[in-house]
Order: structure tokens, then C-alpha cells, then sequence
């Protein structure tokens, strides 16, 4: 049998009391609402969505906090998606299950029946808009936190449409539709299509019959997914039929329709099988919502607005204790170059680090060229000069130019790790003019002259206490290289040698210092290898070398 999630039009109008809970369960829909009603469209404004300020575009900030959420003092009386005569809803309200979730979601709209061409009333042209331009958007965001019954894949905002088709034959129309004629007008379209990719699971098959046309998988339903021969299969009624709940007037139904559209593909996209991120009561991640809201072209940039849109449920702001977990964003998509598509969102910790670096013009990491994505126990995001990291002990970091492509090539977690970035890339503090970036188990450094190069342990500190790019080493001219409890690196003037834990310097003229000796107050002997031995191989030593010790005389010469 196949499994199928059905969608039934909402009925509730904001302000309107909830439906009694003696109402006959027979007159409900598996929300609790009776059929053949809906809600007007809400026209969106910024302000509208929780947390997004009044103002500029380019001051919105995150609607997903990255701070500690300070909790509603007691739990609400009924939370987004549940009805007031059941209790509370848990939290999260959405919770795993057993299966997986689409990672990239490849689209394929097929329009079943002639009535398509020339449709008068622009929805398969809506339609079509909502789909080629939702990857990277804010909204398409909201489906980033959802991941497979393992939690280590999630969904990606990169949905991408690789199919459009018009299936014309109206002996291939019928006028009762169900999920078996479904089922075998997806195969109809791919062997018409020779060219479509198979894309797996991640394919989302999304079917729009004509007018005249009755799907009676739910007599109550507007649309519904399911999954029918391994295939992930949306069917979606034309809301001018009154063989529909959903109808509505000529006016209204483009946005009507990419209303469902949304619905369906965000339901399908986190529960592909039915198995995965449900409610206790089975409502999915539109169906906590089921409200309409026009989005709009947020940032001014004329990239086109994806029209009516049903809103989303946030179940990582529901967790962080905010009741308005019904979105239309997650995140803020203003810093996307003008014309780079697709866009791709900034959110959470990593957006409130990039606003600060780029509004103090620190540096610049770039505009985001992809999502935020899991990465090893942290996060990562990557923009076109570089990448953000984030982890709990570490914080929100950018790493970008020649440092990054060293740290990406050898250090990343993963790699022969120096863990997570703890510092933004900023000015060595001896040399203003090169660059440094430091890590939880060593630093990268770079010159113009050197390049980029890794330093970490008993080596760096060393480096350090010589003075760094000042000092008679210079700066490092290759990454440092270590094996089992040693290591050496080599520098513009010299090298530093870690012996299981016994430190040599070596200047490039020969002479070479030795650390962990006897130190006998001023007297350093010169020899002829041009050795001294000093105990203590910081300060002093770097004093030293520059002659401010009488007896030093000599070898400084």
C-alpha cells in the first residue's frame, strides 16, 4: 500500500475561536477543522515575522535566535498546530522517526491534461516562478534543520527543478484521479522525457491535474504526497473544481495554488516516506501552520518574489522557547550578490559574526555560495572568498583567502585537525601587514613573501617567544611537519626543531640555540659551533640575541 499524507484546507480565521471538541470527529479533517473552509490570505510584511525588525532590509537580523532563548514563564495554553482542548504539544513538536528526509531536492512538475496550454488564469507560470527560484531562499531555509533518522544528512536549500512538462493527451487525462493513475503518469512523463534525470529519493514528482479533473485519494483533501513505487509522487487539485474543498475564485488561484505547492514539496521534502518528522497527532511541517502569506522581494535586489507561500514550522525555535514557530524565514538572505543564483541564506550564530566583520569591514569572507551545513560535530558555511565555522567550544569564525585554502587542503576537522577556528583572520600582532588565523590546536600564518603556513605546540610557542615575524627567524615558509612526538618547521631565516619535547633553533648562518640547559646567571659561553645553552629560551633569549647581555656580545657578532 502506498503511504500518504493528505492536506486539507484550513479553516480557522486569525481571531476566530477554535472549533468545540465535541464537534463529530466525522466533520473533521485529521487537524481537527471541518472541511471546504479556508483562511484569506495574509499580505506579508517583514515585521510580521517573529523577530524581524521594522526598518531597512539590510538591518533584518536572524529569526532564529543564536543566544540562549529566555523561556515563556509557564507553558501556553495550546502552542501553533494544536487545538486548545488538547494539551500542550511536546517539544519539539516535530520529532524524528525511522526514515529519511530529500537531501537535494530535484523537482519535476507535470501538468496532466491539454487544459494546461493557454491556461488563462497564470498559475502554471506562478507555479513554475515559485520552484525555479526557491533554492537559497530564506524560505526554503526553514527545511535546513531537518535531517534523516541518523541526524548526520539533512536537507539542503538547493531544490532544483530538472523537469516541466505539459502531458497533452487528453486520452491520458482521466477525470478521477487516484495514487495508481498517478503513479503511472510519472512514468508516462519520464518515458516522454528521455533526457530527465533519475535523481533517487531526492526526486519529488509534483502533479497538477487540469480542471474538471477529481482526486479522490481524500475526498476531504486539497493535495497530498506519497510514496508509490519508490517514488515520491504530489498530487494536487485545480482549485476552480467544486469537486474540491479547496475552491476558490479565478483571482485568487495562482497564489492558491502555489500556496498547496509549498505545502506539499516542504512536507514531502522532510518526509519523503511518511516516516519522519511528525507530531504526535501526525501533522507535519505544514500542517502546524496551514496559513497562507504572500513573499515578498525582501531585500530589493529584483530577484522575483516566490508569490503565496504556506508558512513553516521552526521546530529549532519552538525548542529555543519562542511560541511564533509558524515562519515564512529562517535566516536573511540581503548579502547575496545582485544576480547570483541561486541565493543562499545567512542564520544563527555564523549570520551574527558575518554582520559584525563585514559592518567593521574586517574582513571579507564574501557573499554565501552555500548553505549552512553539519560538520563534524559544528557547522560550515561557505562564501566566495573563503568559509564560516561555528562549534559550541569554538564560536562563529571566518577563515577566507590563502589561509583557508591551506586550513581546507590539510587542517580541517577531518584532516590532520587543528580543530575549529577561534579567532577571525586578523593582523599578526609584530607585522600588521601579514595575516594570521588561530585554531583551537594551532595557528595559520601567511605573508606575501612565505605564503600560508601552519604552526602549532611547542614549535609555535617558540616562534612566538622569538619575536614571531620580527625576530631572526622570519616567518614560516612551510607548513610545520610532524612525526609521532616531533616536528620541525622552516622559516625565511632559520628552522625550529621539536626533538620528543627538546626545542632547537637553528639560524640559517650555522649557529644553533639549544633549550632545556643549565643557565648560569650572564655567563653564556660562546663556542666555536657558535652553541650557547640557555635554560629559559623566551625573553631572555630573545634579549639575547640582540646583545642586551654583555657576555652576548660576541655571538651577536
Amino acid at each position: 500500500m502506498p503511504q500518504v499524507e493528505t492536506y486539507s484546507s484550513p479553516t480557522v480565521v486569525p481571531g476566530q475561536a477554535p472549533l468545540p471538541a465535541s464537534l463529530p470527529v466525522a466533520q473533521r479533517d485529521r487537524h481537527g477543522l471541518k472541511p471546504g473552509e479556508r483562511k484569506p490570505v495574509e499580505p506579508l510584511r517583514l515585521s510580521d515575522q517573529p523577530g524581524a525588525p521594522t526598518g531597512a532590509a539590510s538591518g533584518r537580523q536572524d529569526t532564529t535566535a543564536s543566544g540562549a532563548a529566555v523561556a515563556p514563564p509557564g507553558p501556553p495554553p495550546h502552542k501553533p498546530g494544536c487545538l486548545s482542548s488538547k494539551p500542550p504539544c511536546s517539544n519539539p513538536v516535530l520529532v524524528p522517526g525511522t526514515g529519511p528526509v530529500q537531501h537535494d531536492p530535484k523537482i519535476f512538475l507535470i501538468f496532466w491534461g491539454p487544459k494546461w496550454t493557454g491556461e488563462p488564469y497564470g498559475t502554471r507560470t506562478a507555479i513554475e516562478n515559485l520552484f525555479n527560484h526557491l533554492a537559497g531562499t530564506a524560505y526554503g531555509n526553514v527545511l535546513s534543520q531537518y535531517h534523516d533518522a541518523g541526524g548526520t544528512a539533512y536537507v539542503h536549500n538547493d531544490a532544483q527543478v530538472l523537469g516541466d512538462w505539459i502531458d497533452t493527451d487528453q486520452l491520458h487525462a482521466p477525470t478521477i484521479i487516484t495514487d495508481t493513475n498517478a503513479a503511472s503518469e510519472v512514468q508516462r512523463a519520464r518515458d516522454s522525457n528521455p533526457g530527465w534525470l533519475d535523481p533517487g529519493l531526492d526526486a519529488q514528482y509534483m502533479v497538477f491535474v487540469q480542471q474538471g479533473t477529481q482526486v479522490v485519494q481524500d475526498a476531504a483533501a486539497c493535495a497530498h504526497h506519497s510514496y508509490v513505487n519508490g517514488r515520491v509522487i504530489d498530487v494536487q487539485a485545480y482549485f476552480l473544481d467544486n469537486t474540491t474543498p479547496c475552491m476558490t475564485t479565478s483571482s485568487d488561484l495562482p497564489g492558491y495554488m502555489t500556496s498547496l505547492a509549498s505545502h506539499e514539496f516542504a512536507e514531502a521534502a522532510t518526509d519523503p516516506q511518511a516516516q519522519n518528522w511528525r507530531s504526535a497527532d501526525g501533522s507535519e511541517i505544514a500542517d502546524l501552520c496551514n496559513t497562507r502569506w504572500v513573499y515578498e522581494d525582501f531585500d530589493g535586489s529584483g530577484y522575483p518574489p516566490l508569490g503565496q507561500v504556506e508558512t513553516l514550522f521552526d521546530n529549532e525555535r519552538w525548542a529555543q522557547g519562542h511560541q511564533d514557530a509558524c515562519v515564512l524565514m529562517r535566516g536573511n538572505d540581503t548579502y547575496t550578490a545582485p544576480n547570483v543564483v541561486p541565493r543562499h541564506t545567512i542564520y544563527g550564530a555564523i549570520l551574527g559574526q558575518y554582520q559584525t566583520i563585514v559592518g567593521q569591514a574586517k574582513i571579507t569572507p564574501g557573499y554565501p555560495i552555500s548553505e549552512e551545513y553539519p560538520f563534524h560535530g559544528g557547522r560550515k558555511q561557505d562564501f566566495s572568498n573563503g568559509a564560516m565555522y561555528y562549534s559550541g567550544a569554538s564560536g562563529p569564525h571566518a577563515v577566507i583567502g590563502a589561509i583557508v585554502q591551506d586550513y581546507q587542503a590539510n587542517f580541517e576537522p577531518g584532516l590532520d585537525s587543528i580543530g575549529f577556528p577561534v579567532s577571525d583572520e586578523h593582523a599578526i600582532p609584530q607585522c600588521a601587514c601579514n595575516r594570521q588565523s588561530d585554531f583551537q590546536g594551532g595557528d595559520i600564518v601567511w605573508s606575501g613573501a612565505t605564503g600560508a603556513a601552519m604552526l602549532r605546540g611547542a614549535i609555535l610557542s617558540t616562534w612566538r617567544s622569538w619575536g614571531g615575524p620580527n625576530g631572526p627567524l622570519g616567518m614560516p615558509t612551510a607548513n610545520e611537519r610532524d612525526s609521532g612526538n616531533s616536528g620541525s618547521a622552516t622559516f625565511e631565516h632559520g628552522g625550529i626543531i621539536d626533538n620528543n619535547g627538546a626545542i632547537e633553533v637553528v639560524l640559517n648562518s650555522g649557529q644553533m640555540v639549544v633549550g632545556h640547559a643549565q643557565h648560569a646567571g650572564n655567563d653564556y659561553p660562546y663556542e666555536t659551533l657558535g652553541q650557547f645553552e640557555h635554560q629559559n629560551q623566551g625573553t631572555d633569549a630573545w634579549n639575547e640575541f640582540y646583545g642586551q647581555c654583555d657576555s652576548f656580545t660576541a655571538w651577536k657578532a
